[in-house]
């Protein structure tokens, strides 16, 4: 079972903070489920790392062949998708099998 972790993006500030258990206890207090309206973001760990040992969050980008990928979670489940899907015209999704391959050039807020 993987260790649930997240890290949080505070739009205030435009910092990226790892949380720890009362720092995430604080951000849900303060998050309503509304992007629109909170100023934190949470992204929540996959449980995988990358070529670098690097721990995976959602919002991290990858580049593969060439493309990037972001790193989602939906419906329970992550997967990566094209970044620039909607000037494409079409989405790649591929699952998140394994990440020791690639290695993390960014994340969505950079």
């Amino acid at each position: 079972m993987r260790e649930i972790k997240f890290r949080a993006w505070d739009r205030k500030i435009n910092k990226l903070t790892y949380m720890d258990k009362l720092n995430m206890c604080f951000a849900l207090e303060n998050h309503n489920g509304n992007e629109d309206e909170n100023y934190i973001i949470l992204e929540q760990y996959t449980g995988l790392k990358d070529s670098t040992g690097k721990e995976v969050y959602a919002g991290d980008k990858f580049k593969i062949i060439h493309a990037m990928y972001i790193v989602c979670f939906n419906e329970g489940k992550f997967y990566l998708e094209i970044e620039d899907m909607q000037k494409m015209g079409y989405a790649k999704i591929l699952d998140i099998v394994n990440c020791k391959d690639f290695e993390i050039t960014g994340n969505i807020h950079e």
